[in-house]
Order: structure tokens, then C-alpha cells, then sequence
């Protein structure tokens, strides 16, 4: 049996290289890059689509099941939080095209990583570290500024981590999407907004990590259920 590209060699490193290209994917739909030229979105746009292309093509195949649910599943829950809710708002006021495949990037490369035995042996100590590192962040969010939201963000989080018992793929998915978050932030990609309701926040909250790991608990669910009814029906025939 052929391996794949996340599983061929026990080499992590050309995975966090694809992670660090979040860094100038973005910058080109950043409002620095704004100044100087006019179509950075469409820049950023070609350069996320075609490195999800790419991570589609060399993943396995359900891998590949999951990207595909996970664009349009990621673009209705930007609608949700974005849109209707309001939660973060988009540069120009609208959601980019390349957002729901970056969604599907960023669960390639957690997956890849937590495939890799490197890590797996490690286990133990790559959860005990993000664990501590999450306690202190939601910690210094909450207590000293004062983002209510990441209590109820971190509650929801908690509730899942406890519910995958603390897989090790929501952990490392969870520290991409931190990282993503400051990224696109500082570049001015997306804001969250500092006051939703009763409740404030920063830019960005450490609780948004809670709405992608949720967002990928209703994938599976949603994966499980086309693969029921595929068998169903393929029973019927």
C-alpha cells in the first residue's frame, strides 16, 4: 500500500512550514498590503485554494471526505458567526472566498501532525503542555482583560475536550487555530468585536479556538451520517 504525503516520512517540519505560510497568505489581504495594491484578497485567495488543493490531492481518502464536507460546512458557520451574530467582521465587510478552504487547511495539517509517531509518542507531554498553556491563556484573558466571551468559549471548550477526552488532534487543532486567529488579526484581515451584548472581549478572543473545535465536532457528526445513509442506500440497491 502506497502512503500518503502526511504519513510517507516522520518528518514534521514540512508541515509547520505549510502552518508559517498562513503568515504571508494573509499578509496579502492584510490592510498594509492594502496600501500598496489592490488585489491582495485575490492574491490571498489563489494561494490558500491552491494549498488546499494540494493537501487534498496528497491526503488520504478520508481526508480528502473531510475537506470537501468542510468548505461549505465552514461557510455556512461563517455566515452564522460573522453574519448573523456578528461576532468578527471581514475586512470590506464581507466574507472572503478563500476563508472555508483555509478552515480545511488548517484540519489537514492538525491531522497531519497528530498522525505523525513522532508525536504520538509523545503524547503525554504534548497534551500536558498545551493544556497548561491554554490554562494560562484563558487565565490571563479572563482575569486581567477581562474577556467575558472566552468564559463562555472556554466552558464550551472544556465540554469538548473532555467529551474527545483530550484527544490530542483538538489540542494541536486548537493551537493552529490561536495562531491563525493572532495572524489574521494583527494583520487587520478580521476584527472581533470588543463588546457583544453583556459581554466583552479582545481582538482576538482565546475562546474563538471553541467555534472551530465545535465546528469540527458537527463535521464528524455530519461525516458519520453521509456515510450511514451511502450504506443505506447502497443496502437498498
Amino acid at each position: 500500500m502506497k502512503s500518503t504525503f502526511f504519513l510517507e516520512k516522520n518528518n514534521i517540519f514540512p508541515i509547520v512550514i505549510l502552518i508559517f505560510l498562513f503568515i504571508p497568505e494573509l499578509f496579502f489581504d492584510s490592510v498594509i498590503f492594502a496600501d500598496y495594491n489592490d488585489h491582495g484578497k485575490l492574491i490571498t485567495s489563489i494561494c490558500v485554494i491552491a494549498t488546499s488543493i494540494y493537501l487534498f490531492l496528497k491526503g488520504a481518502l478520508r481526508l480528502k471526505v473531510l475537506m470537501m464536507i468542510m468548505v461549505p460546512l465552514s461557510w455556512f458557520g461563517e455566515v452564522i458567526f460573522s453574519e448573523w451574530l456578528n461576532l468578527y467582521e471581514y475586512r470590506n465587510d464581507q466574507i472572503p472566498i478563500y476563508v472555508p478552504f483555509g478552515h480545511a487547511i488548517v484540519y489537514a495539517l492538525a491531522w497531519a501532525l497528530s498522525q505523525k509517531s513522532s508525536i504520538k509518542k509523545k503524547t503525554q507531554d504534548i497534551t500536558i503542555f498545551i493544556l497548561v498553556f491554554f490554562i494560562a491563556a484563558f487565565s490571563f484573558a479572563i482575569f486581567y482583560l477581562k474577556d467575558t466571551l472566552s468564559i463562555l468559549f472556554g466552558i464550551l471548550f472544556v465540554l469538548i475536550l473532555l467529551r474527545k477526552k483530550l484527544s490530542l488532534f483538538y489540542l494541536i487543532m486548537s493551537m493552529i487555530v490561536l495562531y491563525v486567529e493572532l495572524v489574521g488579526t494583527y494583520f487587520g484581515v478580521w476584527k472581533w468585536e470588543q463588546s457583544i451584548g453583556i459581554l466583552n472581549t479582545v481582538n482576538p478572543p482565546v475562546g474563538a479556538i471553541a467555534i472551530y473545535v465545535g465546528g469540527d465536532v458537527l463535521l464528524s457528526k455530519v461525516t458519520r451520517l453521509l456515510i450511514k445513509l451511502k450504506r443505506k442506500l447502497s443496502h437498498n440497491r
